[in-house]
Protein backbone atom coordinates (compact mmCIF):
# COMPACT_ATOMS: atom_id res chain seq x y z
CA UNK A 1 0.00 0.00 0.00
CA UNK A 2 1.74 2.93 -1.33
CA UNK A 3 -0.83 6.03 0.03
CA UNK A 4 0.31 6.24 3.58
CA UNK A 5 1.98 9.88 2.28
CA UNK A 6 -2.09 11.24 1.38
CA UNK A 7 -4.07 9.74 3.77
CA UNK A 8 -6.78 10.45 4.34
CA UNK A 9 -7.99 9.51 1.17
CA UNK A 10 -11.24 11.46 -0.67
CA UNK A 11 -13.34 9.45 -3.40
CA UNK A 12 -15.68 11.60 -4.43
CA UNK A 13 -18.24 9.39 -6.68
CA UNK A 14 -19.43 5.94 -5.81
CA UNK A 15 -21.49 5.16 -8.98
CA UNK A 16 -20.12 2.16 -10.79
CA UNK A 17 -16.32 3.05 -11.28
CA UNK A 18 -15.98 4.46 -7.69
CA UNK A 19 -17.46 1.34 -6.19
CA UNK A 20 -14.87 -0.55 -8.15
CA UNK A 21 -11.99 1.76 -6.84
CA UNK A 22 -13.07 1.47 -3.28
CA UNK A 23 -12.36 -1.87 -3.57
CA UNK A 24 -9.06 -2.16 -5.26
CA UNK A 25 -8.23 0.72 -2.96
CA UNK A 26 -9.22 -1.80 -0.10
CA UNK A 27 -7.73 -5.21 -1.78
CA UNK A 28 -4.42 -2.81 -1.63
CA UNK A 29 -4.87 -2.34 1.91
CA UNK A 30 -6.08 0.84 2.52
CA UNK A 31 -7.83 0.76 5.63
CA UNK A 32 -11.57 2.00 4.84
CA UNK A 33 -11.68 4.19 7.86
CA UNK A 34 -8.35 6.37 6.23
CA UNK A 35 -11.47 7.16 3.09
CA UNK A 36 -14.33 9.47 2.67
CA UNK A 37 -16.68 8.51 -0.11
CA UNK A 38 -18.56 12.02 -1.31
CA UNK A 39 -21.65 11.36 -3.52
CA UNK A 40 -25.25 12.94 -3.61
CA UNK A 41 -27.01 9.50 -3.55
CA UNK A 42 -28.45 9.06 -0.13
CA UNK A 43 -28.40 4.99 -1.55
CA UNK A 44 -25.14 4.89 -3.22
CA UNK A 45 -23.39 6.10 0.19
CA UNK A 46 -25.69 3.63 2.29
CA UNK A 47 -24.07 0.84 -0.06
CA UNK A 48 -21.06 1.93 0.60
CA UNK A 49 -21.37 2.17 4.27
CA UNK A 50 -23.27 -1.51 4.33
CA UNK A 51 -20.16 -2.68 2.19
CA UNK A 52 -17.57 -0.85 4.26
CA UNK A 53 -18.66 -0.30 7.59
CA UNK A 54 -15.72 2.06 8.72
CA UNK A 55 -15.28 4.80 5.86
CA UNK A 56 -16.85 8.12 6.14
CA UNK A 57 -19.66 8.89 3.69
CA UNK A 58 -21.49 12.13 3.06
CA UNK A 59 -23.00 14.04 0.51
CA UNK A 60 -20.93 17.35 1.29
CA UNK A 61 -17.72 17.67 -0.18
CA UNK A 62 -16.98 20.26 2.28
CA UNK A 63 -17.34 18.06 5.51
CA UNK A 64 -15.14 15.61 3.67
CA UNK A 65 -12.37 18.37 3.65
CA UNK A 66 -12.55 19.02 6.79
CA UNK A 67 -11.05 15.33 7.21
CA UNK A 68 -7.86 16.69 5.38
CA UNK A 69 -7.47 14.45 2.86
CA UNK A 70 -3.83 13.94 0.81
CA UNK A 71 -5.44 13.41 -2.29
CA UNK A 72 -8.92 13.36 -4.23
CA UNK A 73 -10.16 10.60 -6.71
CA UNK A 74 -12.30 12.48 -8.75
CA UNK A 75 -14.87 9.39 -10.19
CA UNK A 76 -18.14 11.64 -10.57
CA UNK A 77 -19.47 12.28 -14.24
CA UNK A 78 -16.81 13.98 -16.37
CA UNK A 79 -19.14 17.47 -16.63
CA UNK A 80 -18.41 17.56 -12.51
CA UNK A 81 -14.91 17.06 -12.09
CA UNK A 82 -14.01 20.95 -12.32
CA UNK A 83 -16.45 21.90 -9.69
CA UNK A 84 -15.15 18.68 -7.70
CA UNK A 85 -11.27 19.66 -8.60
CA UNK A 86 -12.20 23.04 -7.49
CA UNK A 87 -13.63 22.59 -4.20
CA UNK A 88 -10.46 20.10 -3.49
CA UNK A 89 -8.28 22.44 -4.50
CA UNK A 90 -9.68 25.06 -1.88
CA UNK A 91 -9.82 22.41 0.77
CA UNK A 92 -5.57 22.30 0.58
CA UNK A 93 -5.59 18.74 -1.65
CA UNK A 94 -2.28 18.52 -3.05
CA UNK A 95 -3.07 15.01 -4.86
CA UNK A 96 -5.58 15.12 -7.76
CA UNK A 97 -6.52 12.24 -9.71
CA UNK A 98 -9.32 12.07 -12.31
CA UNK A 99 -11.27 8.67 -14.39
CA UNK A 100 -10.87 10.34 -17.73
CA UNK A 101 -11.36 12.98 -18.94
CA UNK A 102 -9.27 15.34 -16.57
CA UNK A 103 -12.51 17.94 -17.25
CA UNK A 104 -14.92 17.82 -19.69
CA UNK A 105 -14.60 20.05 -22.84
CA UNK A 106 -16.80 23.42 -21.44
CA UNK A 107 -14.47 23.71 -18.93
CA UNK A 108 -11.65 23.38 -20.28
CA UNK A 109 -10.02 27.07 -20.87
CA UNK A 110 -10.30 27.35 -16.71
CA UNK A 111 -8.73 23.90 -15.99
CA UNK A 112 -4.78 24.41 -16.22
CA UNK A 113 -5.01 27.47 -14.55
CA UNK A 114 -7.00 25.63 -11.62
CA UNK A 115 -4.98 22.22 -12.45
CA UNK A 116 -1.73 23.28 -11.78
CA UNK A 117 -1.87 24.26 -8.34
CA UNK A 118 -1.88 20.86 -7.60
CA UNK A 119 1.09 19.48 -6.20
CA UNK A 120 0.21 16.12 -8.87
CA UNK A 121 -2.60 16.06 -11.36
CA UNK A 122 -2.85 12.50 -13.13
CA UNK A 123 -5.64 11.06 -15.33
CA UNK A 124 -6.33 7.69 -15.18
CA UNK A 125 -7.28 5.85 -18.80
CA UNK A 126 -7.39 1.82 -18.05
CA UNK A 127 -6.39 0.60 -21.61
CA UNK A 128 -3.34 1.97 -20.87
CA UNK A 129 -2.89 -0.93 -18.41
CA UNK A 130 -3.45 -3.41 -20.80
CA UNK A 131 -0.77 -5.98 -21.01
CA UNK A 132 -2.06 -6.01 -24.90
CA UNK A 133 -1.32 -2.50 -25.10
CA UNK A 134 2.65 -2.93 -22.97
CA UNK A 135 3.46 -6.12 -25.40
CA UNK A 136 2.48 -3.83 -28.53
CA UNK A 137 4.76 -0.87 -27.28
CA UNK A 138 7.70 -3.15 -26.66
CA UNK A 139 6.88 -4.24 -30.21
CA UNK A 140 7.08 -1.01 -31.79
CA UNK A 141 10.24 -0.22 -29.46
CA UNK A 142 12.26 -3.12 -30.78
CA UNK A 143 11.27 -2.45 -34.39
CA UNK A 144 11.51 1.05 -34.14
CA UNK A 145 7.72 1.20 -35.98
CA UNK A 146 6.08 4.13 -36.37
CA UNK A 147 2.19 4.84 -36.94
CA UNK A 148 1.36 5.46 -40.71
CA UNK A 149 -2.52 5.01 -40.28
CA UNK A 150 -4.90 4.15 -37.24
CA UNK A 151 -8.47 2.90 -36.79
CA UNK A 152 -10.57 2.96 -33.82
CA UNK A 153 -13.98 1.74 -32.68
CA UNK A 154 -15.20 2.25 -29.41
CA UNK A 155 -18.91 1.51 -28.41
CA UNK A 156 -21.79 0.42 -26.80
CA UNK A 157 -25.37 0.37 -26.07
CA UNK A 158 -26.53 3.02 -23.03
CA UNK A 159 -30.24 2.88 -24.40
CA UNK A 160 -30.80 1.33 -20.78
CA UNK A 161 -28.68 3.18 -18.79
CA UNK A 162 -30.27 6.33 -17.14
CA UNK A 163 -27.46 8.18 -15.97
CA UNK A 164 -26.70 11.25 -17.50
CA UNK A 165 -23.79 11.40 -19.76
CA UNK A 166 -21.51 14.03 -21.28
CA UNK A 167 -21.97 12.03 -24.91
CA UNK A 168 -19.99 9.78 -26.76
CA UNK A 169 -17.11 12.51 -28.04
CA UNK A 170 -16.34 13.49 -24.69
CA UNK A 171 -16.82 9.80 -23.08
CA UNK A 172 -16.29 6.40 -25.35
CA UNK A 173 -13.89 8.46 -28.10
CA UNK A 174 -11.53 9.82 -25.52
CA UNK A 175 -10.22 6.49 -24.92
CA UNK A 176 -8.78 5.68 -28.81
CA UNK A 177 -7.48 9.23 -28.92
CA UNK A 178 -5.38 9.25 -25.58
CA UNK A 179 -4.56 5.46 -26.93
CA UNK A 180 -3.37 6.40 -30.70
CA UNK A 181 -1.48 9.53 -29.91
CA UNK A 182 0.49 8.01 -27.31
CA UNK A 183 1.53 5.00 -29.49
CA UNK A 184 2.22 7.93 -31.73
CA UNK A 185 4.77 10.08 -30.28
CA UNK A 186 6.66 6.63 -28.72
CA UNK A 187 8.73 7.06 -32.09
CA UNK A 188 7.23 10.33 -33.62
CA UNK A 189 7.46 13.84 -32.96
CA UNK A 190 3.68 15.26 -33.40
CA UNK A 191 4.33 18.54 -35.29
CA UNK A 192 0.98 19.81 -35.89
CA UNK A 193 -3.10 18.48 -35.36
CA UNK A 194 -6.41 18.81 -37.81
CA UNK A 195 -9.14 17.19 -36.93
CA UNK A 196 -12.89 16.34 -39.39
CA UNK A 197 -16.02 15.05 -37.63
CA UNK A 198 -19.13 13.88 -38.13
CA UNK A 199 -21.65 13.99 -35.25
CA UNK A 200 -25.26 12.48 -34.89
CA UNK A 201 -27.86 13.06 -31.79
CA UNK A 202 -29.78 10.01 -31.78
CA UNK A 203 -32.14 10.18 -28.23
CA UNK A 204 -30.62 7.84 -26.18
CA UNK A 205 -30.28 8.55 -22.74
CA UNK A 206 -32.88 9.07 -19.58
CA UNK A 207 -34.32 12.52 -20.85
CA UNK A 208 -35.45 13.49 -17.41
CA UNK A 209 -32.79 12.27 -15.63
CA UNK A 210 -30.68 14.38 -18.56
CA UNK A 211 -32.19 17.65 -18.15
CA UNK A 212 -32.23 17.13 -13.78
CA UNK A 213 -28.26 17.17 -14.30
CA UNK A 214 -28.30 20.42 -16.83
CA UNK A 215 -30.13 21.96 -14.52
CA UNK A 216 -27.71 21.78 -12.00
CA UNK A 217 -24.61 21.90 -13.95
CA UNK A 218 -24.97 23.00 -17.89
CA UNK A 219 -22.29 21.38 -18.35
CA UNK A 220 -24.40 18.40 -18.96
CA UNK A 221 -25.65 18.64 -23.05
CA UNK A 222 -29.94 18.02 -22.87
CA UNK A 223 -28.63 16.53 -26.26
CA UNK A 224 -25.56 14.41 -25.83
CA UNK A 225 -23.63 13.11 -28.98
CA UNK A 226 -24.61 9.44 -29.91
CA UNK A 227 -22.62 8.63 -32.16
CA UNK A 228 -19.33 9.79 -33.29
CA UNK A 229 -16.58 9.37 -36.50
CA UNK A 230 -13.92 12.05 -36.73
CA UNK A 231 -10.31 11.69 -38.90
CA UNK A 232 -7.21 13.21 -37.73
CA UNK A 233 -4.24 14.54 -39.65
CA UNK A 234 -1.13 14.35 -37.69
CA UNK A 235 2.11 15.93 -39.26
CA UNK A 236 4.97 14.05 -37.62
CA UNK A 237 8.95 14.25 -38.18
CA UNK A 238 8.55 11.57 -40.09
CA UNK A 239 5.84 12.60 -42.22
CA UNK A 240 1.60 12.20 -41.71
CA UNK A 241 -0.44 9.89 -39.75
CA UNK A 242 -3.79 9.49 -40.54
CA UNK A 243 -6.03 8.30 -37.93
CA UNK A 244 -10.11 7.25 -38.11
CA UNK A 245 -12.33 7.45 -34.71
CA UNK A 246 -15.26 5.82 -34.51
CA UNK A 247 -17.41 5.68 -31.36
CA UNK A 248 -20.83 5.36 -30.19
CA UNK A 249 -23.69 5.16 -27.49
CA UNK A 250 -26.55 3.09 -29.59
CA UNK A 251 -23.95 0.29 -30.75
CA UNK A 252 -25.76 -3.44 -31.02
CA UNK A 253 -22.92 -4.48 -28.38
CA UNK A 254 -19.71 -3.61 -26.40
CA UNK A 255 -16.81 -3.04 -28.75
CA UNK A 256 -13.33 -1.89 -28.50
CA UNK A 257 -11.15 -2.17 -31.31
CA UNK A 258 -8.22 -0.56 -32.32
CA UNK A 259 -5.93 -1.30 -35.75
CA UNK A 260 -2.67 0.23 -36.77
CA UNK A 261 -0.25 -0.32 -39.64
CA UNK A 262 3.17 0.21 -38.82
CA UNK A 263 6.49 1.12 -40.80
CA UNK A 264 10.28 1.78 -40.18
CA UNK A 265 11.31 5.00 -40.83
CA UNK A 266 9.96 6.85 -43.88
CA UNK A 267 8.91 3.17 -45.60
CA UNK A 268 5.93 1.30 -46.36
CA UNK A 269 3.87 -0.21 -43.70
CA UNK A 270 5.80 -3.23 -42.75
CA UNK A 271 3.10 -4.32 -40.25
CA UNK A 272 -0.26 -4.64 -38.95
CA UNK A 273 -1.78 -5.01 -35.49
CA UNK A 274 -5.39 -5.18 -34.34
CA UNK A 275 -5.84 -4.35 -30.22
CA UNK A 276 -9.36 -5.61 -28.61
CA UNK A 277 -10.14 -5.25 -25.07
CA UNK A 278 -12.41 -6.51 -22.59
CA UNK A 279 -13.48 -9.64 -24.57
CA UNK A 280 -14.72 -12.93 -22.61
CA UNK A 281 -12.18 -11.53 -19.73
CA UNK A 282 -9.40 -10.92 -22.20
CA UNK A 283 -7.30 -8.27 -23.88
CA UNK A 284 -5.89 -9.38 -27.00
CA UNK A 285 -2.87 -8.26 -29.32
CA UNK A 286 -2.60 -9.71 -33.30
CA UNK A 287 0.07 -8.67 -34.70
CA UNK A 288 1.63 -9.76 -38.51
CA UNK A 289 3.70 -8.53 -41.23
CA UNK A 290 2.01 -7.15 -43.84
CA UNK A 291 0.92 -9.38 -46.97
CA UNK A 292 0.97 -12.23 -44.29
CA UNK A 293 -2.29 -14.09 -43.42
CA UNK A 294 -0.86 -15.85 -40.11
CA UNK A 295 -0.84 -13.45 -37.51
CA UNK A 296 1.00 -14.23 -33.70
CA UNK A 297 -1.84 -13.39 -31.13
CA UNK A 298 -1.07 -12.66 -27.46
CA UNK A 299 -4.02 -12.99 -24.77
CA UNK A 300 -3.81 -11.42 -21.55
CA UNK A 301 -6.52 -11.35 -18.69
CA UNK A 302 -8.43 -7.89 -18.72
CA UNK A 303 -9.56 -7.58 -14.82
CA UNK A 304 -6.26 -6.61 -13.47
CA UNK A 305 -5.72 -2.67 -15.03
CA UNK A 306 -7.43 -1.29 -12.54
CA UNK A 307 -5.50 -2.05 -9.66
CA UNK A 308 -2.37 -2.02 -11.93
CA UNK A 309 -3.58 1.56 -12.64
CA UNK A 310 -4.26 2.29 -8.32
CA UNK A 311 -0.74 1.17 -7.76
CA UNK A 312 1.01 3.27 -10.08
CA UNK A 313 -1.09 5.89 -8.75
CA UNK A 314 0.14 5.21 -5.30
CA UNK A 315 3.66 5.07 -6.35
CA UNK A 316 3.89 8.35 -7.66
CA UNK A 317 2.08 10.13 -5.23
CA UNK A 318 4.94 8.69 -2.55
CA UNK A 319 7.52 10.21 -4.32
CA UNK A 320 8.24 7.96 -7.07
CA UNK A 321 9.24 8.49 -11.00
CA UNK A 322 6.00 8.94 -12.85
CA UNK A 323 4.71 6.18 -14.50
CA UNK A 324 4.53 6.22 -18.34
CA UNK A 325 0.89 4.86 -18.53
CA UNK A 326 -0.86 7.41 -16.51
CA UNK A 327 -1.45 10.60 -18.37
CA UNK A 328 -0.42 13.83 -16.73
CA UNK A 329 -1.63 17.19 -17.29
CA UNK A 330 -0.20 18.46 -20.54
CA UNK A 331 -1.48 15.61 -22.18
CA UNK A 332 -4.70 15.01 -20.50
CA UNK A 333 -5.45 18.45 -21.40
CA UNK A 334 -4.77 17.64 -25.10
CA UNK A 335 -7.07 15.19 -25.01
CA UNK A 336 -9.86 16.72 -24.17
CA UNK A 337 -8.85 19.65 -26.86
CA UNK A 338 -8.89 17.06 -29.40
CA UNK A 339 -12.84 16.47 -28.05
CA UNK A 340 -13.53 20.04 -28.58
CA UNK A 341 -11.86 19.79 -31.86
CA UNK A 342 -13.86 17.03 -33.06
CA UNK A 343 -17.14 18.46 -31.32
CA UNK A 344 -16.68 21.92 -33.34
CA UNK A 345 -15.65 20.26 -36.61
CA UNK A 346 -18.96 18.76 -36.83
CA UNK A 347 -19.98 22.33 -37.80
CA UNK A 348 -18.34 22.41 -41.16
CA UNK A 349 -20.43 22.01 -44.49
CA UNK A 350 -19.31 18.85 -46.60
CA UNK A 351 -19.50 18.61 -50.24
CA UNK A 352 -22.98 18.20 -51.74
CA UNK A 353 -23.67 15.56 -54.20
CA UNK A 354 -27.19 16.39 -55.68
CA UNK A 355 -29.38 13.16 -56.83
Amino acid sequence: MNFESVLPVLIVGYGTMGRLYVRDLANLGLPPEQMTVVDLSEEALAACKHAYPAIQVTRDINIALRRKPGMCLNLVNSPAHYSVFHAAIAGGVRHLFAEKPIVDVQHLSDAERLLNQAHTCTTGYLINFSQAVEKLVSLMQKHDLRITQGRSIWGKDRTKDTRPTAGSVEDEMTHPIQLLLTLVRLNQKIESMSVRSMLDYVTFVNAERQREAHLQDTSFPLEPVSTASASMNLRTNTGNTRLFLQSSFVSFEQERRVELLLSHRLGAPAYKAKLVFDVDGEDRLYYAQMGEKQCETFSYPSNHKLIDQLQAVGLYVSGNKPDPRLVHLPHALEAVRVSSAVLEANQLEGITINP
